[in-house]
């Protein structure tokens, strides 16, 4: 694991958190980033974000000099959703809303502290269903570090 990057994914974490703080907007963490901060052993890649598109708009304006896409409506053969992206300090941020998967699956969250942020993250037992839903080649790992996370807590 490149914990340089897991750093610097940090970092622009709390730029976003900081920004965010200041407004009440409804939103969650979700993928890679989110199961960094929860505990799992894994590179956080991108941060991603969902919401719904009033607030992902809203979260688009506020850091639109970073926006490399701007949100807009895509649709794919496993889920349609709005969809955008940001580069911060070179770490790519995904900004997706009203998100609908093939088979129904909504986004609950809980809350961690990250410095003084309180952040809305995607319990890990919503993402390893996720990514199995998925079956994605890519996510074969992340479905295992998350099922070997979730063991270590239990002994």
């Amino acid at each position: 694991m490149d914990s340089k990057h897991n750093e610097q994914v940090t970092k622009v974490l709390l730029q976003i958190l900081e920004k965010l703080a200041e407004i009440k907007l409804d939103w969650v963490l979700v993928g890679s980033t989110n199961l960094f901060v929860q505990g799992v052993n894994i590179l956080a890649k991108d941060i991603d974000i969902v919401s719904t598109q009033k607030d992902i708009l809203e979260i688009e304006e506020i850091f639109k000099s970073y926006s490399i896409k701007k949100v807009v409506y895509s649709e794919s053969e496993k889920y349609r959703s709005w969809f955008g992206r940001l580069v911060i300090d070179n770490i790519q941020v995904d900004l997706m809303a009203d998100i609908e998967y093939k088979a129904p699956n909504g986004v609950s969250k809980k809350f961690i502290t990250i410095d003084k942020y309180e952040i809305p993250v995607n319990p890990l037992e919503n993402e390893l269903n996720f990514y199995k839903k998925l079956k994605r080649k890519n996510d074969v790992l992340k479905i295992r570090l998350i099922e070997d996370f979730e063991e270590r807590k239990k002994s």
